[in-house]
């Protein structure tokens, strides 16, 4: 992972683009940008879904996956990110969680998965000696992590960090998302558990990015 430094802010994300660059164009152009890269973690995630289980999952209670997170907070740092005075942050990351109870013991579907993943030559690490989690970071830059908790398998990823307002995304999306949430558009109500607050969706579903004009700008 790359280490953090408040001194070089001519640093370049993996989109190849400067803060300066990043910060550039119209608000409309940013979010644009970034629903792109929203796609394309949700296109990976569905590879690595599929080769472990063609099946249904449970998406997460809690998390959409439309919403960003800071990009500091994340683990895969760019140089010269961090968190301003004001508390807010100058880059983001998309993540994305889906979890999956097997017939067999979990533990062997996490022992295939990160063979598997081994044998593409990604280097899998074991954080906690002993525990069932591991994590690794694919060639596109992309954070795995698998895990195992009372016989159910979760598979997380995030997208690279980018650099950009995470506030500003923030706000942007989650105003586009509860607007179209309410207005029951397509793609963003699913029928969930009603003790769990979980949907059972294959690999490929997932809720879209909100549309920009689901809300009015001036």
């Amino acid at each position: 992972m790359q280490q953090t430094s408040q001194e070089n802010q001519g640093a370049r994300d993996l989109s190849g683009a400067t803060k300066a660059e990043a910060y550039s164009g119209s608000p409309k152009d940013r979010y644009a940008k970034a629903g792109e890269r929203y796609k394309e973690l949700n296109a990976f995630y569905v590879g690595v879904q599929r080769d472990i289980h063609a099946g249904t999952w449970q998406d997460s209670p809690t998390h959409s996956g439309v919403t960003p997170t800071e990009g500091y907070n994340s683990g895969m740092e760019l140089i010269g990110d961090g968190q301003g005075d004001d508390g807010s942050a100058d880059s983001y990351t998309f993540w994305l969680t889906r979890f999956y109870t097997p017939d067999e013991p979990a533990t062997n579907v996490l022992e295939r998965t990160v063979e598997d993943w081994r044998q593409r030559g990604w280097e899998v690490a074991e954080p906690v000696p002993g525990a069932q989690r591991f994590t690794t970071t694919s060639p596109e830059g992309y954070g795995l992590e698998i895990s195992v908790s009372d016989g159910t398998f979760e598979l997380r990823a995030f997208s690279p960090v980018y650099w950009g307002s995470y506030d500003e995304l923030l706000t942007a999306v989650a105003e586009r998302r509860d607007a179209e949430y309410q207005a029951k558009a397509p793609g963003t109500v699913f029928k969930e558990d009603p003790k769990t607050k979980q949907a059972s969706l294959k690999p490929g579903v997932y809720r879209p990015f909100p549309a920009w004009d689901a809300v009015p700008t001036t």
